[in-house]
């Protein structure tokens, strides 16, 4: 037995962690498969119960909205089909038109201003014009109980009957007043009620004479008021209010919250906001922008309108409109419940299937670590079956089964494996000996292919010299060839020079024998002019003393006439002498052209004979190269072999060297199977 290594000890020790390893994938893998669906399940019964519910809140909230619309609108319709009954009602016309003058002088109104009026009436601040009215008035107010008060007032402003007593005696300048009397029907916005500590509505409606609706003249004879408390609105809100946990309802006029209840630990309560700052308005829920609804403190909540709507409303220039609001801890409850007891369903259920996963991940790696604890034995070894306690007959048998023939092949692999040893290291021995007697005539060989390479190399040194001397003769013929063009070039530069001379004398010629035709022309003319000259001076004879002085001028043209013909006569012979200087040259041109066109033919010759030079130089040098070419590739080759042969010499060295090593190798693992062989028995 031989001690183990480091890492074979450190590999050992690593099996329990891999089996733990893989126990612990076995348990996670049962826990996700069953936990897992579970979950998601469960997030997905969550999340639907969640819509569910926000919809069916929604829905609640919307249609209680609506139904607080329809009521407000429901009782705004009522209170203006009463207030318009009592302006058609006999009695209130009757206290209207008739103008009770008795009861003015007798109370001393008659001539007192507006302030003066007041102070007088302070306490009843009421004329009562007819007691009968006045009763009808106190009835419909105790009746209905739709309005806190009622008043009727004339055109001046004056009230002629009340229900109570009112806020002022004059109301003139009021402005349900005025608004009565332009638009028939007035109703004011949430405000605080005169002479009351509640909010409310103020309504009015004019007072139309009879008489004058027959002829289409409508004629206002005065104006009745009543005065909505604001509970009568509020009244039907806080009972729907206060079923909503944390419910909250906004009336907004023109996007302004003049109204709120709220369903708060005391209960519901309504708070109205006329002069104070009024809160937040219900941020109502956008699908377009997935922005959640929130309260007026921007807590998130399930939201919910309504337009109140109502024919003519809008004239006043109120847009009311109901928001509702509940906030998501309170509508969601039920989810939240629901969601806990998910979780706690999912942490037991998460607990039972670690349990049976713990269990069953146990029986399936238990007979792992034995069959691993066994093959490290058989690592070490000890080439024994491996006997479990009990026989399996599942995949882990099977392992079992498939590991004891693989012990079993490995011991007949052994044994195969010590017989080719055996002959292998028989074998090592004599490739060695044969590899040192090939290696003993590669060194020879390369000894030859060393001199040969040597004689090679003087070749080549030799074929470099001869092609650089080539290439010298090629530029020599080059530059001979360059200079036999330039001389012919040179040649017929001086052939069109003498062309161009030939051309100026030809020229020169035409133009003396022109000058020859003007000076006979002149000499013609001087000799005409010599005759008059001669024929004038007769005629001045003749003529006396009168023609002495035509005479003098006559003998000087005859003289004149006769300088010019020597004049002519000496440029006839200066012109006789350049046509024949002319001519000479001309004799000259021509000879010189044929001499160039000589010397430009011999050149012509000159040059073909030093391409044709240049050429079989060129073919020599070329011819050179390509043999110094081959003597390098011949160098390169010996060098070759040479290289070939020393690694020839080399490698059978190493092949004798490994041959011994394989020899020692085969030595050692005969006896490694050795090993195995004695511990196999």
């Amino acid at each position: 037995m031989t001690s183990r290594s480091k890492p074979e000890k450190e590999k050992i020790g690593s099996g329990k962690g891999v089996s733990l390893r893989l126990r612990a994938k076995l348990i996670l893998a049962f826990v996700l498969i069953a936990l897992v669906p579970l979950t998601l399940l469960t997030l997905v019964v969550i999340s639907q119960t969640q819509h569910t519910i926000t919809a069916m809140v929604e829905t609640t909230l919307s249609d209680q909205a609506q139904r607080i619309a329809n009521s407000i609108a429901s009782s705004l319709q009522q209170l203006t089909y009463d207030l318009q009954n009592l302006t058609v009602n006999p009695s209130i016309e009757q206290m209207a038109v008739i103008r009770p003058t008795s009861v003015i002088r007798e109370l001393g109104l008659e001539g007192k201003s507006a302030e003066e009026m007041e102070a007088l009436m302070a306490e009843t601040r009421n004329l009562e014009a007819n007691s009968r009215t006045q009763d009808f008035l106190i009835n419909t107010v105790t009746e209905f109980q739709r309005f806190s008060q009622l008043i009727v007032v004339n055109t001046d402003g004056m009230v002629l009957g009340a229900t109570e007593r009112p806020d002022r005696f004059i109301h003139a300048d009021e402005h349900w007043f005025r608004a009565a009397l332009d638009q028939e029907l007035f109703i004011s916005d949430v405000q605080q009620l005169p002479d009351k500590e509640e909010a409310g509505l103020v309504m009015s409606a004019v007072i139309y004479r009879s008489s004058s609706l027959a002829t289409g003249n409508a004629r206002p004879a005065g104006a009745v008021r009543g005065l909505v408390p604001i509970s009568l609105f509020t009244d039907p809100m806080l009972p729907i209010v206060a079923e909503i946990s944390g419910g909250e309802l906004q009336l907004l006029s023109s996007g302004k919250v003049i109204l709120e209840v709220k369903n708060t630990d005391t209960g519901a309560a309504v708070n109205v906001f006329l002069d104070s700052i009024p809160p937040a308005t219900i941020e109502l829920a956008s699908a377009e922008t997935d922005q959640k609804g929130q309260t007026s403190t921007g807590e998130a909540a399930i939201t919910a309108a309504a337009k109140v709507e109502l024919a003519g409303l809008d004239a006043f220039g109120h847009n009311w409109e109901i928001r509702m609001a509940q906030p998501e801890r309170y509508a969601l409850t039920l989810v939240q419940r629901l969601g806990l007891m998910g979780y706690a369903g999912i942490a037991v259920t998460g607990i039972a299937v670690v349990l049976i996963a713990v269990i069953l991940a146990r029986g399936i790696t238990q007979p792992l670590v034995q069959l691993t604890a066994h093959a490290r034995d058989v690592a070490q070894g000890r080439l024994r079956q491996y006997k479990p306690k009990r026989l399996r007959g599942d995949e882990t048998g099977e392992l079992t089964a498939a590991f004891n023939d693989m012990t079993a092949q490995l011991a007949r692999l052994l044994h195969r494996v010590r017989n080719a040893s055996e002959a292998l290291s028989t074998s090592s021995q004599e490739i060695s000996a044969g590899m040192e007697e090939m290696a003993a005539g590669a060194q020879t060989q390369s000894e030859d292919v060393h001199s040969g390479t040597k004689h090679i190399e003087e070749m080549n040194e030799a074929m470099v010299a001869m092609e650089k001397r080539a290439q010298e003769a090629v530029v020599l013929s080059r530059k001979a060839t360059e200079s036999a063009v330039h001389g012919e070039e040179q040649a017929l530069e001086a052939v069109a020079g003498m062309d161009t001379i030939k051309q100026s004398v030809d020229s020169l010629t035409k133009q003396t024998q022109e000058i020859g035709k003007i000076l006979a022309l002149i000499r013609e003319i001087a000799e005409q002019t010599n005759l008059l000259s001669l024929n004038a001076a007769i005629e001045a004879a003749r003529a006396g003393e009168q023609g002495r002085s035509f005479a003098v001028v006559a003998q000087e043209v005859g003289e004149l006439a006769i300088r010019s013909q020597k004049a002519t006569e000496e440029i006839e012979q200066a012109l006789r002498r350049i046509h024949e200087e002319t001519a000479r040259s001309l004799d000259s041109v021509e000879k010189g052209q044929q001499e160039v066109h000589d010397v430009r033919a011999a050149l012509q010759q000159i040059t073909q004979a030093t391409k044709e030079t240049e050429a079989l130089v060129q073919r020599i040098a070329e011819e050179s190269l390509s043999q110094t070419a081959r003597t390098k590739e011949a160098v390169l080759l010996f060098q070759s072999i040479g290289d070939v042969t020393e690694q020839t010499a080399a490698g059978t060295e190493q092949t004798a060297a490994a041959a011994q090593n394989l020899a020692e190798l085969a030595q050692q693992l005969m006896e490694t199977i050795s090993s195995f062989q004695e511990q196999a028995e």
